[in-house]
């Protein structure tokens, strides 16, 4: 390397030269642009680019950080209205769809800049391409066929973007210390999620800490003085409480020494106040297929976690009970929502079951009518039933297998499920072979919360809701890192 006639812009697991000539363009198109930003936009604007711009190329040298950064800002805790935009000929960018859309651009990229890179292939690629080719698909008969705005169909297709992440990490998350960051980083965002969760049910809903919905906590009509928050980071937590579960019981540590049991607790409330029962269900659902995976010695770590948890849930609800008032109201509002699953007649007659019982008649009607290609997205399936307040909901749906086939038809449906199902597969079959003990833990974990999501989709649209999407995708990515870390090892000692 002739260092007189290469500047080398950032070295990590790769390098980036770039000839001189194109260093002084670059610096001089960098200098008119920067002078032209202070004559026509205020100096604290300027900053605030110039430091979104040094975080990019961060984030570009480091693709873990930048997977985190888009995690903790859509699957979080952060209101979206509040993301400054970027404007672009045909409407505007998020600036997590440009840290995107760099990180894509980056695999491309090094492919030609570096010789020892190559695309990592995983068996989930074309489904995954597949799907959203569909989407593409749906996306123009939306705005070309049904004369739908742009803008509001490119925002659900920007949603599906995200599905991309897994690329991303496939790509470019090649080190086990960069999967080992990504997994432990997810651990910390639902955890910081749970802290803000349990600090918005102490203050109650007068004040508002994050996005979503933050309402009283109500079963079956009956509505008590505790709140029920549903933030961006509930698909989080939720994943996060499963594979937490796994790694306490694969990494042997006592109580007082494993940081695992502390975040355990703390997402461990967060799902309790999303008051969502296809969460609860789901987890219940995926923990006892863990029972039946694991060893007899595992199994006694099971149950004698178990123990432990409900002795703890024991003291803190007689506690509860004891001082009344909101802490009261929370325990009855939470036994009474757990309990109401099996009301058995009363639950199925509920107004919730009958409002999604009329969505999907609508959906499946306008399925019937269009299997192929769907309706395309962000149209509309039904009309306005609920008045004024249904701008929103004539497009949305709650059972997230029927939103894909209306939306996108079978071409969409089928590769979906082509690559859902096969990352269940691949992680089911691949858990045990993983040596390394945390990837392991995270791998039947992640795997685990997936199986769990087949159930609570039916009544909750995971597989389309951006913040869960985002999840999604970098579990389901991280699963195959992992898988492909443990593969080249062992390689490596043959």
């Amino acid at each position: 390397m002739e260092k007189q006639r290469k500047f080398v812009i950032w070295k990590s697991s790769f390098l980036v030269e770039i000839p001189k000539v194109y260093q002084y363009l670059f610096c001089a198109f960098l200098g008119i642009l920067i002078g032209k930003f202070f004559v026509l936009k205020s100096p604290l604007f300027v900053l605030l680019t110039i430091g979104g711009l040094f975080f990019l190329i961060f984030s570009l040298a480091k693709p873990e950080i930048g997977i985190l950064a888009m995690v903790f800002t859509i699957s979080s805790i952060i209101f979206e209205p509040a993301l400054p935009l970027v404007p672009i000929p045909v409407g505007s960018l998020h600036l997590t769809d440009v840290l995107l859309i760099s990180l894509l651009a980056m695999i491309p990229f090094k492919l030609f800049t570096d010789k020892n890179f190559r695309i990592s292939r995983t068996p989930l690629d074309w489904p995954l391409l597949l799907f959203y080719a569909a989407a593409v698909i749906s996306s123009c008969i939306a705005i070309i066929y049904y004369k739908l705005d742009f803008n509001i169909v490119m925002r659900q297709f920007r949603h599906v973007t995200y599905y991309l992440i897994f690329f991303v990490v496939t790509n470019l998350i090649r080190e086990i210390k960069h999967i080992k960051f990504l997994i432990k980083g997810l651990f910390s965002i639902a955890t910081f999620v749970g802290i803000a969760m349990i600090i918005q049910a102490i203050v109650g809903e007068s004040i508002r800490l994050m996005p979503g919905r933050i309402e009283k906590a109500g079963t079956l009509g009956q509505v008590y003085e505790a709140t029920r928050i549903l933030p961006p980071g509930q698909t989080l937590i939720y994943v996060v409480f499963i594979t937490t579960v796994c790694t306490i019981i694969f990494i042997d540590k006592p109580i007082s020494k494993s940081s695992y049991f502390y975040i355990l607790l703390i997402v461990g409330i967060g799902i309790l106040l999303t008051y969502n029962r296809n969460y609860w269900v789901s987890i219940i659902f995926s923990l006892s297929i863990f029972m039946i995976l694991i060893s007899k010695k595992g199994k006694k770590r099971v149950l004698a976690w178990f123990m432990i948890t409900t002795i703890l849930m024991s003291v803190f609800s007689f506690t509860f009970f004891s001082i009344g008032g909101r802490s009261k109201e929370y325990l009855i509002s939470v036994s009474e929502r757990l309990s109401s699953l099996f009301e058995g007649e009363k639950m199925f007659r509920s107004e919730t079951l009958n409002y999604r019982r009329l969505e999907n008649e609508y959906a499946l009607r306008q399925i019937v009518k269009h299997p192929l290609f769907g309706i395309g997205l962000a149209n509309a399936y039904r009309p306005y039933v609920l008045g004024s307040g249904d701008w929103f909901y004539h497009q949305y749906i709650h059972n997230g297998y029927l939103w894909i086939l209306l939306k996108m038809g079978l071409i969409g449906f089928l590769p979906f499920l082509w690559f859902y199902i096969y990352f269940l597969y691949r992680g089911f079959s691949n858990w045990k072979k993983i040596e390394d003990v945390f990837l392991k833990s995270a791998v039947i974990g992640f795997t685990l919360s997936g199986a769990g999501i087949l159930l609570a989709v039916i009544v909750n649209p995971m597989f389309m809701q951006w913040f869960s999407i985002v999840v999604i995708a970098s579990m389901i990515g991280l699963t195959e890192a992992s898988i492909r870390f443990n593969r080249c090892e062992l390689k490596k000692r043959d």
